[in-house]
């Protein structure tokens, strides 16, 4: 859930863009993330620079979860539901 948190925050890319990443999405040696068209909600592809202190933080996120044992879709669903209880927890 802290990945998606901090993927959200860090990118300014919609929830359902996110879902769709995979990791091979990040190019860790030319520091892009490609986005592609069927995560974009007007269909264009993007390939978008983040700093090296990003790209380090997505490695140790990776390392972190795994590269297969949780999907973002699995993820986002947790952030989802965590969400919704804690915006009716806090009114």
């Amino acid at each position: 859930m802290e990945f998606a948190l901090f993927l959200a925050e860090s990118t300014g890319k919609r929830v359902g863009s996110i879902r769709q990443l995979r990791w091979e999405d990040f190019g860790f040696e030319r520091q892009v993330v490609s986005w592609r068209p069927e995560a974009d909600k007007n269909g264009y592809k993007w390939e978008v620079p983040y700093s090296a202190e990003f790209f380090d933080t997505v490695k140790a996120f990776r390392k972190e979860i795994g590269a297969v044992a949780v999907s973002y879709s699995q993820l986002l669903t947790l952030l989802t539901e965590s969400w919704t209880v804690t915006c009716s927890t806090n009114g």
